[in-house]
């Protein structure tokens, strides 16, 4: 089989772009007229980038045979490369605004413990990505599908009201790539912008309204981010699989089935938590390219927390009915006196500044850190415990993000106990769960004594062996 011949085309017009400007840059770097360039260098290149397109396009093939997808490309050298359907964690479709345009789509196919997609077949026609992501689908379950009833179990869609909802109550990591460009390139000018800021306000209002105008650029970016991300969100839910597509000018798309599954995550940040409303993840084997470097795909962005548990329970991952417990008391103390610390580190930071005439504004914010540390050091506390279930255990963590981490014992691969220099004062110490999902989102429990941490990593043991 092959790829769509408009790969040839698109792919084309994709490094007609590049070549442009990057020709005309040269141009206004060494002053030489852009017609001649144009002439000489330009479409010579762009003539055989076409070639190399149309060589690329005829060398290369996919098959699916019995167990496994054979790819084969290359232009100057062959490339082979056999991927085992029963290895495949997610197969995903992804269309950009031109590709929408094209009526293409590429096909991401990805394995357990790849940092990347494993294959990408770019591009195919939108009803062939369709159709091998739906065989690929019936492969990686391994399960008789005949007589099989096609129709969705259950759709999800999120309204535009929740969407809205979802926007304004998050804030997205990407708002500091954001500001980190606009530093980056408009350094210069924003410090004399300052400057003269300073010199009309006064030190202690610029201070203020400049982090006023930070968190309105975080706030607004992450709106606009989140609404491109999530319009048109819609999962459903079948038997043995979750297909997904969402986004308004790159629509993504792709299939999760349920045995690939390893953990679920119910994610509520301050204001999600105080409104009743959450967010569900599942995590999967390796890291997700459509999701995030995490691993994890939304599977509801917003619902309420009732849903969102549900959900969770339809998918065979009930939160135990034991209580949460909480960890060892004596990491309250840790963490009041870590807000103490750092209270005072700013209140010293915050004189110095005062008597060198630059500003007073930080000895109010330090006196404030200080006042609310006891509150503070109580509300991280009380957010971080466990529970272990008869089938699955329960992990939770975080005040201002909290998650809530539900895992089976079968997923377990690796057990890790280990304490920090800081913790090993207080006799604490962590335990983690490695899952074959992303070693950043792994389930953990800060913060345990040592008695504690034996107890949960020898009744998290023994409930994996009897899972089996």
């Amino acid at each position: 089989m092959k790829l769509s011949k408009k790969t040839i085309l698109f792919n084309g017009i994709s490094r007609f772009g590049s070549l442009l400007f990057g020709f005309i840059f040269i141009a206004a770097l060494s002053g030489s007229p852009v017609t001649l360039l144009i002439i000489t260098g330009f479409m010579p290149l762009l003539a055989v980038s076409f070639i190399y397109e149309s060589l690329y396009w005829r060398n290369y093939s996919y098959i699916f045979e019995e167990s496994e997808l054979k790819i084969k490309s290359g232009v100057f050298s062959r490339n082979e490369l056999d991927i085992p359907l029963k290895r495949v964690q997610n197969v995903d479709i992804q269309r950009g605004f031109f590709q929408r345009l094209f009526g293409i789509a590429e096909v991401r196919i990805e394995t357990a413990g790849a940092d990347s997609s494993e294959a990408e077949l770019r591009y195919l026609e939108l009803e062939e990505a369709r159709t091998i992501q739906e065989k690929m689908e019936g492969k990686e379950n391994r399960r008789e599908r005949e007589g099989e009833e096609k129709d969705k179990k259950e759709q999800y869609q999120l309204s535009n009201k929740n969407l809205m909802l979802l926007s304004t109550m998050s804030f997205s990591r990407i708002a500091i790539g954001f500001l980190a460009a606009l530093t980056f390139f408009g350094g210069s000018a924003l410090v004399a912008f300052a400057r003269d800021l300073i010199q009309i306000l006064g030190t202690g209002l610029f201070l203020a309204t400049a982090s006023i105008t930070v968190f309105l650029f975080f706030w607004i970016t992450s709106i606009i981010y989140v609404i491109l991300r999530y319009y048109r969100f819609t999962i459903r839910f079948r038997d043995n699989s979750l297909e997904f597509e969402r986004g308004l000018i790159k629509r993504s798309g792709g299939t999760i089935p349920r045995e690939k599954i390893q953990s679920v995550i119910i994610e509520e940040n301050f204001l999600k938590r105080k409104l009743g409303y959450a967010t569900l993840k599942v995590e999967t084997a390796g890291v997700s390219k459509v999701s995030g470097i995490t691993g994890s795909t939304v599977v509801k962005p917003l619902d309420t927390r009732e849903e969102i548990i549900s959900t969770a329970s339809d998918l065979g991952f009930k939160p135990p009915s034991s209580e949460i417990e909480n960890i060892t008391g004596r990491s309250k103390k840790r963490y009041l006196r870590r807000y103490i610390v750092l209270g005072v580190l700013v209140l010293m930071l915050g004189f110095y500044l005062g008597f060198s005439g630059v500003t007073m504004a930080l000895i109010p914010v330090a006196l404030l850190i200080i006042a609310v540390s006891k509150k503070a050091s109580e509300a991280k506390w009380r957010n971080i415990g466990y529970s272990l279930g008869e089938d699955l255990m329960l992990f939770r963590k975080g005040f201002w993000n909290r998650r809530t981490y539900l895992t089976p014992y079968f997923r377990t691969q690796n057990l890790i106990s280990s304490e920090t220099v800081f913790q090993r004062r207080w006799d604490l110490g962590t335990v983690t769960v490695d899952t074959a999902g992303s070693s950043l989102s792994n389930p953990s429990v800060p913060d345990l004594d040592r008695e504690m941490m034996e107890q949960i990593a020898e009744k998290i043991y023994g409930s994996f062996k009897k899972s089996f």
